[in-house]
């Protein structure tokens, strides 16, 4: 009878040295069934650096650690921490349209009150969907662009402290976010309820999130930015 992996735990096949064409696979408890020609199992016990049913492929056993760990909610706090953080920011311009409207065209973002309800409803959406960790990677996307505009247009001749109206806060914004991109929600998220959450992580998080941000404001400001006349 073929032995399980306990359920708590996630099991890593990491390949260090094998055959050419040798499968690995990412294991996620249960059986390991294509390791070579023959079926074999994994054990958790098993010491790192075996030789794996003496098919020629060196391997080595990680215990990652309980299914949903520390790191998940680690993840699940500053996922919300910050997505709340932008909520609050775009509520705030909501609630006083006209202000935040004259307020843009003053700063050479025109027409103000397009720009107004871009940045609020821009904010709202991207904030939600960070809480949530719904398409984290592209929420993402949406704080850096947002972040990369503000330091633009405010924040960059006023140096880093942000009670100086610096750029101190929107970094920390852009680049956190960027990190939860390249960390992937963890398991407490949407994203992983939906089978996703592991898709967009890594470096292909970071080019979503920090490239397509910084793509995206660059665009929005040759387009729009027109800074007034000292």
């Amino acid at each position: 009878m073929k032995q399980r992996a306990p359920t708590n735990l996630i099991l890593l096949l990491e390949r260090t040295r094998a055959d050419a064409g040798s499968p690995i696979h990412k294991l996620q408890g249960g059986p390991v069934e294509t390791v070579c020609s023959k079926p074999t199992s994994i054990q958790p016990s098993e010491p790192s650096g075996m030789d794996v049913a003496n098919c020629g492929v060196w391997s080595q056993y990680r215990k990652v650690g309980p299914v949903t760990d520390a790191t998940d909610v680690a993840l699940l706090m500053v996922r919300v921490a910050l997505g709340l953080t932008l909520v609050a920011h775009g509520w705030n311009k909501a609630q006083s349209l006209a202000g935040t409207a004259g307020w843009f065209d003053s700063i050479g973002m025109r027409p103000g009150r397009v720009h107004a309800r871009l940045a609020a409803n821009g904010e709202i959406l991207a904030g939600v969907c960070l809480a949530l960790g719904l398409l984290t990677s592209f929420a993402a996307l949406g704080f850096v662009g947002l972040m990369t505009v503000a330091w633009y247009t405010s924040h960059r001749t006023t140096g880093f402290f942000i009670i100086k109206q610096g750029w101190e806060y929107v970094m920390v914004l852009a680049v956190v976010a960027t990190s939860v991109a390249m960390l992937g929600p963890g398991q407490i998220s949407v994203d992983d309820a939906m089978g996703i959450a592991g898709d967009l992580d890594g470096y292909a998080g970071l080019a979503i999130a920090a490239g397509g941000g910084a793509a995206s404001a660059t665009l929005l400001l040759a387009v729009f930015f027109r800074p007034p006349q000292a």
